[in-house]
Parts: C-alpha cells; structure tokens; sequence
C-alpha cells in the first residue's frame, strides 16, 4: 500500500508526511512504490521513488538498473570536480603568491612550479626578451637552474618560444626530436619529448616566453591545458610589469636618498670649507711669526739646555697646528676625480715611500704584493696615492714600538662586478669593536696628537672614485684597512 510505506519512510527520517501529498497518490490511484537508495563510495546521497497502481517485476529491474546509473554519473562527476580542482588549485595558489608579494624571483620560481603542477609537466621555464635575445631566467627543475641562467638564445634561431613570440600565439610540439621548430643544441641538454610555448604578452608587446615540457614522453598537449597556461602567463606577464615598477619605484626612493645625503654632504662641506679658509688664515698668520721668532731666537745664541728645550718644543707645537690646518684645508677642498686607467702597483709604492720619509717610527717595515694579473684601474692617481699615505701612515702611527706594514692588492670578483681590492694591515693593538664604525667620522680620532681627519679624507676620496672603504680589527691582532676600487 503506497500511503503507509510513504508515511512510514518519511516518519523514519523524522518528518510528518504532508496530507495533500497522500490524498494526490491515492485519488491518483497510486497503490504501490518502490525506493531505491543512491549510494555511491559507501555514502548515501539520496533514493530514487518509483510510485505507479502497480509495479511489474521489469519495472523493478529498470528502477535497479537506472539507480546504479545515476550513483555512477554522480561518482564520475565527484572525479571530474576533483581532478579540476587539483588542476586549477596551482593557478589559485599562484595568484596568491602574484597578489602576496613584489619580489620578481619569489614570483616567478613560484609560477614555473604551478606551471608544472597545473598540466602535469616535468619543466616550466620562463624566459625575458631583452632586444632579440632571450635571456634564461627560472627554470621548475634546480638541476637545470645553472645551465639555463646562462642560456642566450637569439630570436633569429628556430625555436618554439622564438616562434611564440613571432606568432604572438601558442606553439604546440608533440614530438621534439622530429622537429625544426626546436632548438636541438638547448633540447640535447634538457632532453624534453613535447613542449607548450607561449608568449608573455603585456598590452600587445611580448615581454618574454614560457617553455613548457615533458621528458617522460611525447604527448599533444590538449586545449584545455594550453587555455589553462595561457592564464597563468597572463597572470605571469602582469606579475613581472608589477615587480619591475615596484623595483624602479624602490631604485628611484634609493637614488633620490642618496643624492639628499650628498647635497647635505656638500652643504656640509662647503661651509667647513669657508670655515677652514677663515681658520687658516687667523691661525697660519701667527704661525708666521713663530716660525720666523724662532728662527731668531735660535740664531741670538745656543743658549741654556732650558732655552734650547723650549725652543724646540715651541717649534714641534707649531709644526703640528701647522699640519692640522693643512689636513683640515685637505678635507674641505671639494676635488672631483679625474679618471684615468693607472696602474696600481705604482701609486702604491709611491705611497708607502711618501709615508716612510714622514714616518718617526722606528723598526717599521713594509712590504708591497701586487698581483701581476691586476689590470690598470680607472683612478685619480693623486687623490689614491694621497688615500694610500694616509692608511699606510695610520697603520705605522698604529705601531709606535715597530712591526710590518703590508699592503697587498688583488682582483675581486663580486657577483658581476670586478673590483680592485686594496688592503693596508697592520700589527698593532687593533681597534675595539665599538669604535670600529666610527674611524672614518671627522674629528674622530684615539691618537693624543692626531686631528682625526686622516681616514675620513680616505673616506671622501672612496666616495670621489664610487668605492667602498671598510675596516677589519680584533683587538690585540692588528687591524687590516680594505679599499674596493671600480675596476
């Protein structure tokens, strides 16, 4: 009877069978049914209700045979959803990284992996074009890393990603090895069997390339997998135009701070410099009369051990105010390089003869290492040499019961730029911990007799020539002075 096994199905789950629904079935002259449950992976999704006046033993066998057709499209359906969402869960997390960050290598490594996730590839690489060439950028595999960094591949060359540029479409290879639009020297390397290129397009001007490809075996890579990537290297290209204007943005912030330090700097110095015109001429005017008083008193008589004392302790007082208005004078004077190729192994001998005949010290040594594959270096020889007195004075002043001074001078290579690296070590006490960032300030000195503007001379003259100027010290173990010239 149709109204109770209704009534009584619909009790089970917790309900009340509506009365308009029962009276329908029974003045239809519906009087038997039969439910037939949806289970599909051992879950219940529903039942399927059959209701007629009577239910024939073929009914029953149909009911039987569309249910299970009905679990099995809702399975395939559950497959398919799952299967898109685990492709389309790469391009969601690569939209998180493009919207999450502004560091271009953070960006793109990120986007290669996707790339390689989202259509089940082994390789993504991603390239720039910089006039006809592509430059290899990122590569999914970090056994390929090295190698493709260093690719350069001229747009002239048959390529896939060559030809994705040219056609502003994606390019399709289902077999690599038969053909010519791959770049057999470059494939030999990376041996992929099929490749998807496409171009990295930002408004209608082609900024790059993706290489997509397997080395497990020649397959087409079908529509739905080239729209997929044609996405993310959308999303790509914008990433790439964003990072590039926040890094010209941050370049331009840099550049702009550092011209403010320099005009604050000029300002600074600048007004010394009036200062220091001022003080040399008050005080080099009485130092005139000294020096020429003196030479007087020296010549009226040899005078008493006493006079004879004082006299020459007049005389070194004024030699060092003396010296002190010259290296102020030294300090303040503008001076702009004038670059010429100079070979480095003269300025430095120079120097360190210039600083032997002023030096008191005794029992000092020298020794000057050039290493002979150093090239001449674009300096201002004056201004180096003046640079190399200072620190070879500073570092005999740094050893008044004698030592070794050694310079030394090598080629440094620091990521893609070359350097001269010039080092004055000394064996003196070295310089505490807590000072060391403080050596090259005016005025700053630890000397009883010294007026502090050596090293920051050493310094303005590093700044003149685009250098770098740094001191390594451990206290009892000497301290080595490090000038990076340009080379």
């Amino acid at each position: 009877d149709a109204a109770p096994a209704i009534r009584g199905l619909i009790s089970r789950q917790g309900g009340q069978p509506p009365e308009d629904l029962l009276s329908v079935l029974e003045a239809a002259g519906i009087r038997t049914v039969m439910i037939a449950p949806l289970v599909v992976d051992g879950v219940g999704w529903g039942a399927l209700v059959l209701a007629a006046a009577r239910l024939t033993a073929e009914d029953v066998a149909a009911l039987a045979l569309f249910t299970a057709q009905v679990a099995c499209a809702i399975e395939v359906s559950q497959s398919m959803e799952s299967v898109e969402r685990r492709q389309l869960r790469p391009l969601l997390e690569n939209s998180q990284v493009i919207t999450g960050s502004l560091e271009l290598e953070q960006i793109l490594a990120a986007s290669a992996q996707g790339l390689v996730g989202m259509i089940d590839a082994t390789d993504a690489f991603i390239w720039f074009l910089e006039e006809n060439e592509l430059r290899g950028v990122v590569c999914s595999s970090p056994e390929f890393q090295e190698h493709f960094a260093k690719v350069r591949l001229p747009l002239s060359d048959s390529s896939a990603v060559g030809l994705a540029i040219h056609a502003r479409s994606p390019v399709r290879i289902e077999d690599t090895a038969r053909s010519p639009d791959v770049h057999q020297e470059i494939n030999s390397v990376y041996r992929q069997k099929s490749v998807l290129a496409l171009p990295l397009m930002l408004r209608e001007v082609a900024i790059g390339a993706i290489s997509i490809g397997d080395r497990r075996r020649t397959r087409r890579f079908s529509d739905d997998e080239m729209e997929r990537a044609l996405l993310m290297s959308r999303q790509v290209a914008v990433a790439i135009d964003n990072a590039r204007l926040f890094q010209d943005l941050k370049r331009s912030y840099t550049e702009l701070s550092r011209a403010q330090q320099e005009l604050v700097k000029r300002e600074r110095l600048a007004a010394l410099g009036e200062l220091s015109a001022v003080v040399a001429h008050e005080v080099r005017n009485p130092l005139g009369v000294i020096f020429n008083s003196l030479a007087s008193l020296r010549r009226l008589g040899p005078g008493d051990d006493d006079a004879r004392m004082l006299l020459s302790i007049v005389g070194e007082e004024a030699e060092r105010l003396n010296r002190m208005v010259s290296d102020l004078l030294d300090f303040a004077r503008p001076h702009d390089p004038r670059l010429r190729p100079e070979p480095l192994a003269e300025i430095l001998s120079g120097a360190v003869e210039a600083a032997k005949r002023a030096m008191t010290a005794a029992q000092v040594t020298f020794a000057v290492e050039v290493a002979p594959e150093l090239p001449p270096i674009w300096v201002d020889a004056d201004m180096i040499r003046q640079a190399m007195v200072n620190l070879v004075t500073n570092a005999v002043q740094a050893m008044p019961r004698g030592g070794m001074v050694t310079v030394r001078a090598s080629p440094e290579l620091r990521g893609i730029a070359r350097f001269a690296r010039v080092e004055v070590q000394d064996e003196g006490p070295g310089i505490a911990p807590e000072l060391a960032d403080r050596v090259f300030q005016p005025f700053f000195t630890t000397k009883a007799a010294g007026t502090g503007l050596g090293l920051a001379v050493v310094k303005r003259i590093a700044d003149g020539h685009r250098a770098e100027v740094a001191v390594r010290s451990m206290p009892g173990r000497g301290s080595t002075f490090i000038l990076w010239l340009p080379a």
